[in-house]
């Protein structure tokens, strides 16, 4: 469902959370592959081992919605529920977004999917949808404005959503509840929130499908939820019975009569299931007797009239006549409304239909029943999933391959080498980035593992050959937003360049904002970003190139030489947005909302970051500067350019640490006109060596340079920017500081010693790892203990990392509370729930948990049957809400521990604000607290 609604909904700010459970691996591995392709989806784990219920998962995804807005800064409008099988329309979203400023609670229709004519079981459903929907809701919203919710197709306002984690004591559906979404509608409408049903037709004369006979012109496009229901028997009794228990018998307890008779009217509607169901399959028996002895008597010679038992009385004829009319009555109403969405021949169908969905609705209320007399409680029947197909004509999407994967497939690199790669971070640069700067690879071979990866074609472009007749086309906001550019034009569509893989709710939004057809193809790096500022105003990035061409004109350097300098520069251009992901300061599918709302903007990006709070002034600054010392300066005068040129080359080729710039003058290098003299000669060889990667002439020519300027702090940063290029990272480090100690405070030396990346240990094994342990206890440092403890917890070796956190040092620094927090999420991943607790001891001795770790903690206090340590947290005030309270008494009853129970009970008074909450904290009381009186009046007190 998310893979077809992320391609199909017409619409682009939204996000998918789809709520999975810890114990269902094949599921989690559907929705990491989901993920990986579409940024704004999301996994949720469950914090439960499933199956709980619908209302457990749905809590678990609003903590983890609530938790990604603080992490992006921004928060929804509106909340849409969705099952796993459903068909989303496309202008859903759209439909919400114009109506949830206005309304609480909105609900879409949901028209089940056809089957063939024989599948009586499963078309019941689209009878029952068809009237309810068409007659009953509309009604039902009429009269008394309440709609109850179908669970699917509903969106919540953001206020509806507050409302009900208040009301809920932070969880906003009732865990307990079968049919949470009935019991949702009534406590908003309690709140005097606005509820509302929308059926709304659209129609696209250029796409509308072939209407069905008798089938309204509008009404196949109506925006509405599809799905298939249960196509067996034993499968729709199932659900109709928890429906039935979740509506009439739940329903009857939870929600009491109130002093409005429309409503009044409306809940004897949905509580009279529990009594018409049984009537109404005993008159179907009666109804087909009759007619099989009226058939009897009118083909049987001189049979016996049994039918004259019934014709005696006037008045009872009149009042057969009248129920046959009022039936009559029925079935045309349920024949207009079937026909009028699915046609005149399902119309038709829906009568012999009628009998067979009678009997499914008797064997489920009769299943029901039994189970409500069974557990002596409505509230303590179990859920009861029902499987659903999903239409099968969407094709399944491949799995993502990994890039270096293609690469060494092939053979473009080895194993070796994408080791280095991977383990050898350069800040801001994605792995592709990372080889290219390394000159194992070159732009070309990235761009075909790019574009195999995202399944598009690869083509060359050069993007100082734009056609402006389609630059004008393509509305700079959109542009810069995808980093795309048109590359030409196709008889049915547009082709985009893009230098990386477009996600299918970018695409289809590009095509959405065009107003045409688009696909795109994959081209070398840095095409696009420099196509970007050539095309759309920034008149600095046509300088290079004609700096070039002067100097090829010159005489200076030869044409081959001046177009290689320029595909050097060119390669190294990457996007500020790049950066932002990679380090990890802006989540992907956040990234994406920021763009939407800057594409109105005329602000620089950093400022609007600024300005929306998603950042502060100097981080911006700091961030802002990362791309521009990752990449070639683009500021070059001519006259330096013309006595620099291979500096420039130099730029252009080891861009990669940007320790120095690429500018030097006499006054630049700070000395005189004689040793400027000197010194330029062994410049030039270097820098020719650079362009050459000749290792041993290069560095004996800065070497020998800054030899003679020792005290020259660019001609440092040159030869340390030479070390970093042919990876001697220590002669580097070992460079620098020895200049900052001839000049000890210089800010551009201890800038160039902390941007060089410090190389990882590579840390595999156990015995690495205790070895590293046994280095660090002969020196210990928080740095140190620190480090031993990551690497443990990566190893999933939960014990030593705890030993690490023996250290209280350690504990009470920010990396031993980064550790803290590693260390309990990585035991839950692996289920030892005794780590966990320990971790989690820690955090709470640190005041450092939220609300939803402290629940995490409890439920795994509770797995263990941890009775001891969940009664001493509580009495000091930890995990002492009433849901807490009430969990862990409802815990000892499953246990069966009885005499806990009755003392927990007499020593705590919980005030509850959920009336359901209480009504299970005096059940519990009146069976185990010793409360002889069955009086609601006297429970109720007693509790309070």
């Amino acid at each position: 469902m998310a893979r077809l609604a992320a391609t199909s909904i017409d619409y682009e700010n939204y996000h998918i959370f789809i709520g999975i459970y810890p114990n269902d691996a094949t599921t989690q591995r559907d929705v990491e592959d989901v993920c990986a392709r579409f940024p704004n989806v999301h996994k949720v784990v469950c914090a439960r081992p499933g199956p709980t219920n619908k209302a457990d998962c749905l809590n678990n995804i609003l903590d983890a919605v609530f938790q990604f807005e603080r992490d992006a800064c921004f928060s929804f409008s509106g909340f849409v529920l969705h099952d796993a099988e459903d068909v989303i329309s496309p202008l859903e979203l759209r439909l919400f977004n114009a109506l949830v400023d206005r309304n609480d609670l909105i609900q879409l229709p949901v028209y089940p999917l056809e089957r063939s004519w024989k599948h009586f079981t499963s078309l019941s459903y689209l009878d029952e949808f068809s009237e309810l929907q068409g007659k009953d809701v509309p009604v039902r919203e009429a009269l008394s404005g309440q709609v109850p919710s179908a669970g699917v197709g509903t969106c919540f306002s953001r206020r509806a959503v507050l409302a009900l984690l208040a009301d809920g004591d932070g969880r906003a559906f009732d865990a307990q509840s079968l049919s949470e979404e009935y019991d949702i509608s009534f406590r908003l409408r309690k709140k005097g929130m606005t509820e509302t049903f929308c059926r709304f037709q659209v129609r696209d004369d250029a796409d509308e499908p072939q209407r069905l006979f008798g089938a309204r012109r509008r009404t196949p496009n109506v925006v509405c939820v599809r799905e298939y229901f249960p196509d067996t028997f034993r499968a729709a009794v199932r659900q109709k019975s928890r429906w039935i228990i979740g509506t009439v018998f739940q329903g009857f307890k939870t929600h009491r009569w109130t002093s409005s008779w429309t409503l009044n009217y409306f809940l004897w509607r949905d509580r009279k299931g529990g009594l018409i169901n049984f009537l109404g399959f005993g008159a179907m028996l009666i109804a087909i007797q009759l007619a099989a002895l009226w058939i009897y008597q009118h083909t049987v010679d001189n049979a016996w009239q049994f039918m004259s038992i019934f014709c005696c009385d006037e008045w009872f004829v009149i009042l057969l006549w009248i129920n046959l009319g009022l039936m009559a009555n029925r079935l045309v109403q349920r024949i207009i409304f079937v026909t009028g969405f699915y046609g005149f021949w399902q119309g038709v169908m829906s009568i012999p239909r009628l009998f067979w969905g009678t009997l499914i609705n008797f064997m489920a209320n009769c299943r029901a029943l039994r189970q409500v007399i069974l557990h002596g409680d409505p509230h303590r029947v179990a859920w009861d999933k029902t499987l659903h197909d999903f239409p099968r004509g969407q094709a399944r999407n491949p799995a993502l391959r990994p890039l270096g994967e293609i690469l060494m497939a092939h053979g473009m690199i080895s194993q070796h080498q994408l080791d280095e790669a991977i383990q050898q971070r350069v800040p801001g640069l994605k792995l592709g980035g990372r080889l290219l700067k390394s000159g194992v690879i070159n732009g070309l071979q990235l761009a075909q593992a790019l574009a195999e990866q995202a399944g598009v074609p690869m083509e060359r472009m050069d993007c100082r050959c734009l056609d402006k007749r389609l630059i004008a086309a393509l509305p700079s906001g959109v542009a810069r937003h995808y980093a795309v550019l048109p590359l030409r034009e196709e008889p049915d569509r547009l082709v985009l360049a893009s230098e990386s893989r477009l996600d299918p709710v970018s695409l289809a939004a590009l095509s959405r904002k065009i107003g045409r057809p688009v696909r795109y193809v994959i081209v070398p790096r840095g095409e696009v970003v420099v196509g970007l500022r050539q095309g759309y105003g920034d008149a600095q990035n046509t300088e290079q190139f004609a700096l070039l061409s002067r100097a090829a004109a010159a005489g200076m350097l030869s044409p081959q030489r001046a177009e290689a300098l320029w595909h050097e520069y060119v390669s190294g251009q990457i996007l500020f947005a790049e950066v932002l992901i990679t380090e990890s300061y802006l989540d992907a599918a956040v990234l994406k909302a920021v763009l939407l709302r800057y594409e109105r903007s005329d602000m620089q990006f950093g400022d609007f970051l600024v300005q929306e709070a998603f950042v502060e002034r100097a981080d911006a600054q700091r961030r802002v500067e990362q791309p521009a010392n990752l990449q070639p300066d683009r500021r070059i005068s001519m006259s330096k350019y013309l006595k620099w040129l291979m500096a420039l080359a130099c730029s252009l080729t080891i861009a990669g640490y940007a320790l120095a710039t690429s500018e030097g003058s006499r006054d630049d290098l700070g000395l005189s006109d004689y040793r400027y003299f000197k010194v330029y000669p062994h410049i030039t060889r270097a820098h020719q060596a650079l362009l050459s990667n000749n290792e041993s002439r290069a560095l004996d020519s800065f070497q020998h340079a800054h030899m003679l300027a020792p005290e020259s702090i660019r001609l440092t940063l040159w030869l340390a920017e030479a070390y970093l290029h042919f990876n001697h990272h220590d002669k580097a480090i070992a460079l620098l500081n020895e200049q900052l100690r001839k000049t000890p405070g210089n800010a551009q030396l201890r800038q160039a010693l902390d941007a060089i990346p410090k190389p990882e240990k590579k840390i595999t094994t156990r015995e690495q790892l205790l070895a590293l342990d046994d280095a660090c206890a002969d020196s210990p440092s928080v740095v140190c203990r620190a480090e031993v403890g990551h690497y443990a917890v990566r190893l999933g070796e939960l014990d030593i990392a705890m030993q690490q956190l023996n250290d209280e040092a350690l504990r009470a620094s920010p990396r031993g509370q980064a550790l803290i927090n590693n260390l309990t999420q990585r035991a839950i991943d692996l289920q030892k729930w005794h780590i966990a607790d320990r971790g989690f001891a820690l955090h709470d001795r640190l005041v450092t948990l939220n609300e939803a770790q402290y629940q995490q903690w409890f439920a795994i206090l509770l797995h263990l049957g941890r009775d001891r340590r969940i009664l001493d947290l509580q009495q000091q005030g930890v995990m002492n809400s009433p849901g807490m309270q009430l969990a862990y008494a409802q815990s000892l009853a499953e246990r069966k521990a009885y005499p806990a129970l009755r003392a927990y009970l007499a020593s705590h008074h919980p005030r509850f604000t959920s009336g359901s909450e209480k009504r299970n904290w005096r059940d519990l009381k009146m069976k185990w607290g010793g409360i002889k009186t069955t009086d609601r009046y006297s429970a109720e007190t007693l509790i309070k």
